[in-house]
């Protein structure tokens, strides 16, 4: 678990937009979804869209290294330029995840870890949907390191963050064609960055920059946390919009993140 930030950092952050007081979530309420999978009769469960590894994490502060990823099924937003709507999207992919006891989730992760160094990734969808099965499943987990990804509207438990090696928080822009009531919560951000996570923005053009250095000053993140990562899912495109952004990355102290996962293998699933 990440250590509460010093000096500067724990100081007040004046909040530049003021939350909605009533949240509103595309398609499915947060307390729908959690009552339908955490439990199936008394066994905690949740519902997977895939297990996979072992692999490399392919993005963020953990590129390169070792992993085994257990993406969530179901989603709060709805981006644009989404590149896993099959955990998400009903209308385009029916059959969006099965329903997993916490138990059997646990065994099939740690029979691919390969080494102490193996990270177990719980990504989506968005994972934190699904609290109440994810708090059964983690005390299971307690050999391995778990980070977490998650898109920065809803808060992280106490129990989660307690087992937690560390969160990758990645707030949606205006890019991503998602209203900001939906998808910006100030609150929720000014927890994770005193929790110190590391933040992950998703960029094609200079403009971005804009509302990215709005967020972190707003919530003072450290520019060390911040991963720029080129959207695409092909090679040639990543490769040629990070060439537009970097720039921008390097002249603001930030972190530029290649997705490895689609310079090696390409738009290709369960990688």
């Amino acid at each position: 678990m990440f250590a509460i930030r010093q000096s500067g950092l724990t100081q007040h952050c004046a909040m530049s937009a003021m939350e909605s007081s009533t949240k509103k979530y595309v398609g499915e309420s947060v307390d729908s979804i959690s009552q339908q999978v955490s439990t199936q009769g008394t066994t905690p469960v949740l519902r997977v869209n895939e297990i996979f590894g072992p692999t490399i994490q392919g993005e963020g502060p953990d590129a390169g290294k070792p992993a085994v990823f257990l993406r969530l099924a179901r989603c709060n937003l709805t981006c644009e330029w989404c590149d896993t709507r099959y955990s998400w999207d009903l209308e385009s992919y029916p059959e969006i995840g099965s329903v997993m006891d916490v138990g059997e989730i646990a065994e099939r992760l740690k029979r691919e870890v390969v080494s102490d160094s193996t990270l177990i990734v719980v990504t989506g969808g968005e994972p934190l949907l699904q609290t109440k099965g994810l708090e059964a499943l983690v005390p299971l987990l307690y050999d391995n390191a778990i980070a977490f990804e998650t898109n920065g509207t809803l808060p992280p438990s106490k129990l989660l963050d307690e087992w937690c090696s560390h969160w990758t928080v990645s707030p949606k822009l205006e890019n991503s064609g998602v209203a900001k009531e939906l998808r910006y919560r100030p609150k929720v951000l000014e927890t994770f960055a005193e929790m110190g996570a590391a933040f992950k923005f998703v960029a094609w053009e200079s403009e971005s920059f804009d509302e990215i250095d709005e967020i972190v000053e707003t919530h003072c993140i450290e520019p060390a946390s911040v991963w720029i990562m080129p959207e695409g899912t092909e090679g040639d495109m990543l490769c040629d919009v990070a060439r537009v952004i970097v720039d921008d990355v390097i002249s603001r102290g930030y972190n530029l993140s290649m997705r490895h996962q689609v310079l090696i293998w390409g738009d290709t699933r369960g990688v």
